[in-house]
């Protein structure tokens, strides 16, 4: 587990900060307005993304949790399913793009970063197969692999062409190539699970039920992904949608500002979905058909351990941000300080609702998961419009911060109601 955890942080925080490199060379060379809207159309492909796919990589995880090798029932049809739901996502971009209110750069940025999902897409699902085969030095290179290169094709954009020559188009046609890159090696991952070529470890002591004789179909996939599809849109909307909204009510420059704020907390946020989503995922499906004993002190524990690192990292924020953020990303972006100060008191929340979270996954539990994520999504969005037109991005901020407090409380209400009371 030790060792598991070793290559898993190196992977992550290795391509965080990559990404985050990415980010902050792309905030000093672009101006406000072209990266305000390069961030504000690739949120706004990102917050569909989950839809392709919706969800299948996460069921994955609880189906062989449940049900071990006998699992392999359901790959051939979520791949299927997979392939349906990504061609429709993709419709619905373009769509967006040619009949939206936007500008035409806008509509260039979505077209080129509509390959992104398609990316993204093979990407969960080969995370997927290296979290059920547990070849976690696998999982880090793969998840560390887009990161590296984009990061390595900007730096050589630049060092081709200089900075001067940097365009917004050009830096978005980067995430278009790695996204096809991935999908291609991608593929054939997943083609070996579409054989059912899978070296599933700890799955193999399931007992036989009778209703894993039922050879599931497509329809029978998306009544049973839908909850792990939906989590992944209300989260998108709980953490990109303000990037959206600042970029259409308040502007790209007003985005481009926010984007770096959320570029920030994205990587402090790392940690907690390193160690609850890549490591402890597959784990906890089984701890809760097999060992609730276990489950429970792995909960108790992790909800202490999130809410100290999560004390420490936003008293390093505090102390540290004003200082750092002048110097990495430029004097143009030395407002969003009092923003990330907000932000700041929502990272012990944060921390501490990765692990109450994580054992609504389980069972019958994930429904109510979907809902609290939802309700969190919806008032964070109307908090956001109600408060952004009379203080403007501070009160995304705001928003962002109640949202954050309303989805703990309600998710720790619901496990110790329905899970460790009730049973599961």
């Amino acid at each position: 587990m030790k060792l598991a955890l070793l290559f898993l942080s190196i992977g992550a925080y290795a391509g965080a900060g990559l990404a985050f490199l990415t980010q902050v060379i792309l905030a000093r060379t672009l101006s406000l307005e072209d990266f305000g809207a390069f961030s504000a159309a690739l949120s706004l492909v990102t917050l569909v993304t989950p839809l392709a796919g919706f969800g299948v990589g996460m069921f994955w995880l609880r189906a062989f949790g449940e049900e071990g090798a006998q699992a392999l029932r359901w790959v051939k049809p979520s791949i299927k399913f997979t392939l349906v739901s990504t061609v429709l996502i993709l419709t619905v971009v373009y769509l967006w793009a040619f009949f939206a209110p936007h500008s035409d750069l806008t509509r260039n940025l979505l077209l080129i970063f509509s390959l992104f999902i398609v990316g993204q897409v093979a990407i969960e699902l080969a995370s997927s197969i290296y979290q059920l085969e547990e070849r976690y030095i696998n999982l880090a290179v793969w998840q560390f692999l887009p990161h590296a290169m984009r990061f390595s094709f900007l730096m050589f954009v630049l060092w081709a062409f200089s900075a001067q020559n940097l365009s917004v188009i050009n830096a978005a046609f980067i995430y278009f190539i790695v996204a096809v890159i991935m999908f291609l090696v991608g593929s054939k991952l997943v083609l070996k699970a579409y054989k059912r070529d899978l070296s599933l470890v700890g799955h193999a002591s399931t007992l036989h039920k009778p209703e894993f004789n039922f050879q599931p179909k497509v329809i029978n996939v998306l009544r049973e992904s839908w909850p792990f599809g939906l989590v992944g849109v209300f989260y998108f909307i709980y953490f990109q949608s303000s990037i959206i909204l600042v970029s259409y009510i308040l502007g790209n420059e007003a985005a481009a500002k926010y984007s770096v704020v959320i570029v920030i907390m994205t990587g402090i946020y790392m940690f907690p979905s390193l160690i609850y989503q890549k490591l402890l995922l597959p784990k906890i499906h089984r701890w809760a058909n097999q060992d609730r004993k276990k489950l429970k002190q792995v909960y108790l524990k992790g909800n202490f351990l999130m809410l100290l690192l999560g004390i420490v990292t936003a008293g390093t924020v505090l102390v540290v941000a004003p200082y750092v953020i002048p110097i990495v990303f430029g004097d143009k972006y030395v407002g969003v300080m009092f923003i990330l100060s907000i932000l700041a008191f929502a990272i012990p929340i944060r921390f501490v609702t990765a692990s109450v979270g994580s054992v609504l996954t389980t069972g019958a539990h994930m429904i109510r998961k979907v809902k609290y994520m939802g309700t969190a999504a919806l008032a964070n969005v109307l908090l956001s419009i109600l408060l952004i037109e009379p203080i403007g991005i501070t009160g995304v901020a705001y928003a962002a911060l109640v949202s954050d407090g309303l989805l703990l409380l309600l998710y720790y209400y619901s496990v110790n109601k329905f899970v460790f009371e009730k049973g599961m």
